[in-house]
């Protein structure tokens, strides 16, 4: 019997993101080798723009450069590990361990949208240049075990309650 792969066990880091404290700008630059330095690092895998609501608080020509650098990151290190999905993570017909923990991060990546919570510039530019992430997301997002639990109108509403949007 041959068993799916599951995301690598160890320590995810929440990335954060790099402001010039003169001009409170992004440090593209910066935050790249940032993100290249935490890729080699040992650690198991980067949380990135998903811990503490930043992304409310920036403005949208910085959440634009963020999201093309996420992309960026989901083009070269997730969009190859999802080559095989079949839908689900290392050819699985089946939620693995990789989509029970990502299941709830990935319905609000799908589904906010429509509520201004996410960019829908991040779907179409997913969509385009990472056709098996997209795929596996929305899988993800529509599987019963996932969206059958999930409230999409009152979390978005509650989040934008929370965040005074």
């Amino acid at each position: 019997m041959s068993f799916p792969k599951v995301p690598p066990s160890g320590i995810w880091a929440p990335a954060i993101t790099f402001f010039d404290p003169e001009t409170d700008t992004l440090l593209p630059t910066e935050q790249g080798t940032y993100y290249s330095y935490l890729s080699k690092s040992g650690l198991a895998g980067l949380v990135i723009l998903g811990t503490n609501a930043e992304t409310f608080l920036l403005t949208r020509e910085e959440r634009t450069e963020l999201i093309e650098k996420t992309v960026g990151a989901v083009v070269k290190e997730i969009e190859p590990l999802l080559a095989n999905a079949g839908p689900f993570f290392g050819g699985s017909d089946k939620l693995t361990l990789a989509e029970v923990l990502t299941g709830s991060f990935v319905i609000r990546l799908w589904t906010w949208p429509k509520y201004g919570l996410v960019p829908q510039s991040l779907i179409d530019e997913l969509s385009v240049k990472a056709p098996n992430f997209t795929r596996w997301a929305e899988a993800v997002a529509t599987h019963p075990s996932v969206s059958g639990i999930f409230d999409e109108k009152g979390t978005a509403l509650r989040t934008k309650q929370r965040l005074g949007l």
